[in-house]
């Protein structure tokens, strides 16, 4: 599966696999993927399942990318980055997003996420086809079309 899809669509797709004649039906094996992809759609939201992120104090920080340098010798901290961000860039769920960093003139910055699904986060939630502030879990993103990493198709096999 390479992509987020509904519960309904998850669970006829489990039964068609193991309907097919040649392989034999155990109800375990099917009850367990069905449990866990509930529980895959129940994960509350974080920006890590975007981009690359760490949690520092209960608040989500974004994280550059290490910038590669043909030098032979590293030093601790610039290891210790390149194992920080590829851990979690490792646990990104969805492809598709960047972070943008916006300048300030005061030489400060701020970064955000691109994501080019808030377009439709904005025009559903203005034809009031649901609210924003429904979109805690994974589940609520079911109707996006996101495509999901390799990290995340492991967690479901």
């Amino acid at each position: 599966m390479e992509k987020l899809i509904t519960m309904v669509d998850y669970c006829q797709e489990v039964s068609k696999e193991f309907m097919a004649p040649k392989k034999p039906f155990d109800k375990n094996e099917w009850f367990g993927k069905i449990l866990n992809y509930s529980d895959f759609l129940e994960q509350p939201l974080n920006l890590g399942m975007f981009v690359p992120c760490k949690l520092v104090d209960g608040v989500w920080v974004v994280l550059e990318e290490p910038v590669k340098t043909d030098r032979p010798v590293m030093n601790d901290f610039r290891i210790k980055a390149l194992k920080e961000y590829q851990e979690a860039k490792d646990r990104v769920l969805f492809e598709g997003f960047k972070v943008e960093r916006t300048f300030v003139s005061d030489g400060t910055y701020f970064d955000h996420v691109d994501i080019d699904y808030l377009v439709l986060f904005k025009k559903y939630n203005n034809s009031n086809w649901f609210n924003c502030s429904e979109i805690t879990y994974l589940e609520s993103l079911t109707m996006l079309d996101l495509t999901l990493t390799p990290t995340a198709q492991k967690q479901l096999s």
